[in-house]
């Protein structure tokens, strides 16, 4: 699934400084750990999957019809990041199996790259037929002064409201918005960050010495960087991020990071949804529910 291939606007988890993390092929994260907005806005690597796969055959369906050829583009892990804890939360199991997933997912990046779903420079129309025209332009106010927009004639956006309907798109952005907007709230809160403090106090205890989150996962990642810039054996920085991350876990279990970022998490939402943003909420649980219904239920088929 990509529902921001045709918005401008791209809103993707804060993370809390986290980035570049990818579930390893075939594994999904722990579902049970707070998520934003109840998940509404997350997918695990399978239903990603899923919806991709059918996303791309109806854009190529489409194309086709215009007498156009477009070759179906592979999901890259940098699109799974919904498949990460937006907070940082990890599970014990998924820490010692999958690390933080980073040297498995850039690995992975690196050795099957994207095919490029361009056409030739040469052929004509083929860029307006996939992503329409100005003509056919529609600007969407998200909240906090945010705005996307599409080519309502374009494969791709045709593509996902075949796929989602015609309301995903702007309920899908306008709660992506919200659920950024939670994550940065948590991670001010005073609860969490004092919770941050004592895992932090254990990480020291652990020989794993961070002040955040995104500390340990950016030590990592900086390790894996060297590594592939030298050319080196990426063996060390696996075990590195194994050896981080059970630490991370592990503490993380101690100090009741967990029920930490529940409590703060019920009261930034709070803060964000008021009435006409709860009826929202539910249509867009509905359109979720459904869209994941059909594309698991029957594998590879999708709406005509």
């Amino acid at each position: 699934m990509n529902p921001q291939r045709w918005a401008q606007v791209v809103l993707l988890p804060v993370l809390l400084g986290v980035v570049g993390c990818a579930a390893a092929p075939g594994r999904t994260a722990t579902v049970d750990l707070p998520q934003p907005l109840d998940g509404v806005t997350y997918f695990t690597s399978a239903e990603s999957s899923a919806l991709h796969d059918a996303y791309e055959e109806l854009v190529t369906r489409c194309m086709r019809d215009r007498g156009f050829a477009y070759r179906p583009t592979p999901l890259s892990s940098a699109t799974r990041l919904r498949d990460i804890n937006p907070y940082g939360l990890l599970s014990r199991e998924e820490a010692r199996i999958d690390g933080y997933r980073i040297t498995s997912s850039l690995a992975g990046d690196a050795q099957a790259r994207p095919r490029p779903a361009q056409a030739p420079t040469s052929t004509p129309g083929w860029d307006e037929a996939l992503l329409g025209t100005e003509a056919h332009r529609v600007t969407v106010q998200l909240p906090e002064d945010h705005e996307m927009y599409y080519n309502s004639d374009g494969c791709t956006y045709q593509a996902t409201a075949a796929l989602y309907g015609d309301d995903w798109q702007r309920l899908y952005d306008t709660f992506q918005v919200l659920a950024n907007r939670v994550v940065e709230t948590v991670s001010q809160d005073a609860e969490f960050r004092g919770a941050q403090s004592v895992w932090s106090a254990c990480m020291e205890r652990a020989g794993q010495p961070a002040r955040t989150f995104d500390e340990a996962r950016g030590r990592i990642e900086g390790a894996f960087t060297r590594a592939a810039e030298n050319r080196s054996d990426l063996m060390p920085v696996v075990r590195q991020e194994l050896a981080t991350a059970a630490a991370d876990a592990d503490c993380q279990d101690e100090v009741g990071m967990t029920a930490a970022v529940r409590a703060a998490q019920g009261r930034a939402q709070a803060a964000v949804l008021d009435t006409s943003r709860r009826g929202q909420l539910d249509q867009l649980r509905r359109l979720r529910a459904e869209v994941l219904r059909r594309v698991t239920a029957s594998p590879g088929a999708t709406p005509r």
